[in-house]
């Protein structure tokens, strides 16, 4: 049974995987029509006239832009998610899961969540919740640069209380009150850099979360934040 999740799991990644590139290879082809289109124009301007030239001038911008924005937001999205899945397979078992376009790694009481586009590894867990049967996810849209001041050892983590609704697994959405800690996994100063962590660092920030859940005060209370 464990071997079939592993290979259900498996299957999805890679399913996502295709249809990433084939998106992007459709891009790729529509952006194509940017340099082509103006070229091809050119020389049919004095066999066409000249509203219907300027009519296909734009089409093959337009076409060409939307190629354009499709193939970097696959391109980057991806990468950042698959890069992500990477460093979850770092402190399996169990197993990462595919759910739209994020992954979630289930290291009950702590869930480890990387999504698309995101250069941050989220670490949540609940200290009351709640099976939810609306299937959106709940998160911070946005962690500033200041607020990753929180140590775990040698790492500074961003910390966040609040409402989180997250999938616990395939089928299963949990929502409910608890706390966040989110792990950059790249920093751009003028360049991009990539963050490396150990199996040990990251399942440090997974025992500290949970220990901080485990003897979270029932008298203590969270204030709103803002997603």
């Amino acid at each position: 049974m464990e071997e079939f999740h592993h290979d259900l799991e498996s299957d999805t990644e890679q399913a996502l995987r295709k249809s990433v590139k084939r998106r992007m290879k459709i891009g790729g082809v529509l952006c194509v029509l940017l340099p082509f289109g103006p070229v091809m124009i050119f020389f049919l301007q004095n066999l066409l006239p000249q509203a219907a030239t300027t009519l296909l001038l734009i089409l093959f911008l337009s076409i060409g832009f939307i190629g354009f924005l499709m193939f970097g937001y696959y391109r980057l999205g991806s990468s950042m998610l698959f890069r992500g899945i990477d460093v979850l397979r770092q402190i399996a078992p169990p197993e990462s899961f595919v759910k739209g376009k994020l992954a979630v790694l289930n290291k009950d009481p702590v869930y480890v969540i990387i999504q698309w586009g995101s250069n941050a590894l989220l670490f949540v867990a609940f200290f009351q919740s709640e099976r939810s049967f609306d299937k959106g996810v709940a998160l911070p849209r946005v962690i500033w640069k200041w607020e990753y001041s929180h140590p775990i050892g040698e790492i500074k983590v961003a910390r966040r209380e609040g409402s989180f609704t997250i999938p616990v697994d395939r089928d299963t959405y949990y929502t409910g009150r608890g706390i966040l800690y989110s792990l950059l996994l790249e920093e751009t100063v003028i360049v991009t850099m990539h963050k490396s962590y150990t199996a040990e660092e990251l399942n440090q920030i997974v025992d500290a979360l949970a220990q901080e859940v485990v003897s979270y005060g029932s008298g203590h209370y969270l204030g709103d934040d803002e997603f």
